[in-house]
């Protein structure tokens, strides 16, 4: 793990990639296409009811391999 990986729930992921929680899942979920690894793209909690974690650096470099175009807020630049 490095030092430079920003690890965030579903929810708050999702939003950062610009994307849907629920296609964050699937990318990881599906057992014949899903593509998202444990311990490099997302990590379990404590529990089985635990929420995921997800990197988002990892996450979206392998999502942009795959084609997915990401549409994130842009924040106003202060002067």
């Amino acid at each position: 793990m490095s030092m430079n990986e920003t690890w965030l729930p579903t929810e708050l992921a999702a939003s950062m990639l610009g994307i849907k929680p629920a296609t964050l899942k699937r990318a990881y979920g599906h057992p014949k296409t899903g593509f998202l690894r444990e311990g490099k793209h997302w990590k379990s909690g404590m529990y089985p009811n635990s929420p995921k974690a997800w990197c988002i650096e990892t996450c979206k470099a392998e999502l942009a391999d795959r084609g997915y175009v990401f549409f994130g807020k842009i924040e106003a630049v202060k002067n």
